[in-house]
């Protein structure tokens, strides 16, 4: 199974692997460090499915679309080697345990895991999937 929650989300047994797609760990200025976010928030740390940190920036500062970046970050899964390879050792590893792909947001509403998850749905349509 796969599935998606927010990184600061209690950690429950059924998560499985807990992967990170964040780009970084930080708050939105881009050098804090969260103190929300720990080691133990997550087993891997996957930067290859983060967005771009450059259109992110534009997002989180309002200069861009939610559409804009979902443009750009549904282009990069299947245009970037490292994320396309990414999202199929990701659906490999769903297809025989329990992960979890984490970012910051608390609803995928507006959030690239949602992206990610619908995509990977879409690859592999027999791949349970859960998007929270």
């Amino acid at each position: 199974m796969l599935k998606s929650t927010c990184i600061k989300a209690v950690v429950g047994k059924e998560d499985g692997l807990r992967i990170s797609i964040m780009s970084r760990h930080t708050k939105n200025d881009g050098r804090t460090l969260d103190p929300d976010i720990s080691l133990k928030s997550y087993d891997e740390w996957w930067r290859a499915l983060a967005p771009n940190e450059k259109t992110l920036g534009l997002y989180l500062r309002g200069e861009s679309s939610f559409d804009s970046l979902s443009e750009c970050y549904r282009w990069k899964l299947f245009h970037d080697d490292a994320a396309y390879a990414a999202m199929l050792r990701l659906i490999e590893l769903a297809r025989s345990r329990n992960v979890t792909v984490l970012c910051v947001e608390d609803s995928p509403e507006y959030c690239h895991r949602k992206m990610l998850l619908e995509v990977c749905k879409r690859l592999e349509p027999e791949l349970e999937v859960v998007i929270g």
